[in-house]
């Protein structure tokens, strides 16, 4: 028998609103909100103000992480969620972070990580 440990989405957002992806207060609402709003746990967020332009911020999760990164000359967003365990929250905090957004393009990758082969009780 085979199980996954842990669910690891990838998205790329593209056509994002420039003023919303470079505002610290948006963009630290909107990643409490995710994690919120899917009832993952966070055990705290760093984030960093990139000057001209540009956000980035790390959650460490019970689960695992999130991360987003912001581009905003280029109306892109990076978000990177791992979780273990917690495969429906997960995709639940990324869905919210894209609903808010709004891009124009998302490229969403799904990746199982982590199989675990579990030896049957008949072997």
């Amino acid at each position: 028998m085979k199980e996954e440990k842990g669910i690891h989405i990838i998205v790329d957002l593209y056509g994002c609103n420039e003023k919303k992806i470079d505002n610290v207060k948006f963009m630290n609402s909107l990643v409490n909100k995710a994690i919120s709003k899917s009832n993952l746990v966070s055990y705290g967020t760093l984030y960093h103000k990139f000057n001209p332009k540009g956000f980035t911020s790390i959650t460490l999760l019970a689960a695992s992480h999130l991360s987003i990164h912001t581009w905003p000359e280029l109306k892109y967003v990076s978000l990177d969620i791992f979780a273990c365990d917690e495969r429906e929250k997960a995709i639940k905090a990324s869905n919210i972070i894209i609903d808010e957004l709004n891009p124009n393009k998302i490229k969403k990758r799904i990746l199982y990580r982590g199989f675990i082969y579990k030896q049957s009780a008949k072997q």
